[in-house]
């Protein structure tokens, strides 16, 4: 069993990409850091606040991320630890530009068949198997509380006009709080897939499911244009009012 990974991007209807994406592997021990950074705050302060999210994430994953059982760090420690430097870092960059930036985040870690994320804001991580959603994250949003009180369905979430009003994030001048991880154990076939609001707004989990089963083989040069399918699928849905995607694909084979 083994691991074949993807992810693409696209600007959509913006004038600036705002988000950022990102895999990091020890393919040799089957190790896997993916992350999905959804910048806010204008004037490029997005996308300084999600590129900071990438950075860290490569600084730490050379530092500790595929060294984890070496240096006794458990997984979820090292998803909570990159949380709380990501916010850090993006405080840093807003100090030193005068602006307060926010992104959303959502990272997975990978090792073998087990499978660890956390994830703040509305960018989501979703669990396929056999074509079903075994789970996917709960946005921290004000449309999410609505849908959990039941006064809107999860189908209007994306064109609720409080979509983008989010209750957790990193950034600003708060403290991080609340980060959590949770875990799955994953199944030859399963399918987990991180994206942004701009692609989860446009693109159903079952159509990913099925561009994904119709590869003539799980190789990562197929999954790689499917993922580059479908971002473009999202952003011809959005069109010119779409929203930045990113979107990362992960199969265990």
């Amino acid at each position: 069993m083994y691991w074949i990974t993807a992810h693409a991007e696209h600007i959509g209807g913006r004038r600036e990409q705002q988000d950022r994406s990102i895999i990091l592997a020890n393919a040799a021990q089957q190790q896997y850091f993916a992350v999905v950074a959804d910048g806010m705050g204008g004037h490029s302060g997005g996308a300084l606040a999600a590129q900071a999210v990438v950075e860290t994430a490569e600084h730490l994953w050379r530092g500790q991320g595929a060294k984890i059982h070496a240096q006794n760090l458990t997984a979820e420690a090292f998803l909570e630890h990159f949380c709380y430097q990501s916010h850090h870092s993006i405080q840093q960059v807003g100090a030193a530009h005068g602006i307060e930036p926010h992104s959303t985040c959502v990272a997975l870690y990978l090792e073998q068949q087990q499978a660890y994320f956390t994830h703040l804001g509305d960018s989501r991580l979703y669990h396929l198997r056999k074509g079903q959603v075994e789970r996917r994250s709960r946005d921290h949003s004000l449309v999410q509380m609505l849908v959990d009180l039941g006064r809107i369905s999860e189908a209007e979430m994306g064109t609720h006009q409080d979509q983008g009003c989010l209750l957790k994030g990193l950034g600003g001048d708060s403290l991080l709080e609340g980060v959590e991880c949770q875990t799955a154990q994953a199944l030859v076939g399963d399918l987990f897939m991180l994206c942004s609001d701009g692609f989860w707004e446009y693109v159903q989990p079952v159509e990913v499911w099925q561009s994904v089963a119709a590869l003539p083989a799980y190789r990562p040069a197929y999954l790689q244009q499917s993922a580059q399918q479908l971002v473009q699928q999202a952003a011809t849905r959005g069109g010119k009012q779409g929203d930045n995607i990113s979107l990362v694909l992960c199969v265990l084979k």
